[in-house]
């Protein structure tokens, strides 16, 4: 599919069939800067389609909903050294369970930058991809 795709990148910016060969064969730094503009335009269109992510450690979960123009935060701390809420099952029993020892907020903010380069720089520090179902449960106990 991506083969399609940069094919198609490459007839609109006038580089077609014969004359991509030759950058390829005879300028290869001109063909890497061509696939390096495809590759920023993959990941652009790929950053776009995200909406949801979420970090967490044993004591720590936190899940962002990435909205037009801000990042809203539901967070969840435990001050009990015991519970592990790592993962987003054992979060919701700890929560039902033992909600004395979690402190959970939420936080909205506006982007410094733009929202695909926030996302990638949460990405780069960790973030994996969520999804509204957990943002929304989660949500709702704050």
């Amino acid at each position: 599919m991506l083969e399609e795709d940069f094919v198609q990148f490459l007839i609109v910016n006038g580089v077609e069939g014969k004359k991509w060969e030759k950058i390829n064969s005879e300028n290869h730094a001109n063909a890497l800067e061509l696939v390096g503009l495809f590759s920023d335009l993959v990941l652009q269109k790929s950053l776009e389609k995200v909406d949801f992510g979420e970090f967490s450690n044993k004591s720590q979960f936190f899940i962002f909903a990435f909205k037009s123009e801000e990042i809203e935060l539901v967070a969840v701390q435990s001050s009990d050294p015991q519970l592990d809420i790592s993962i987003f099952e054992n979060l919701i029993e700890s929560i039902q369970n033992y909600p004395t020892a979690l402190s959970i907020f939420k936080q909205k903010k506006i982007y410094s930058r733009s929202r695909e380069e926030e996302i990638f720089a949460l990405m780069n520090n960790g973030l994996l991809l969520s999804n509204q179902k957990q943002f929304d449960l989660l949500n709702q106990f704050v």
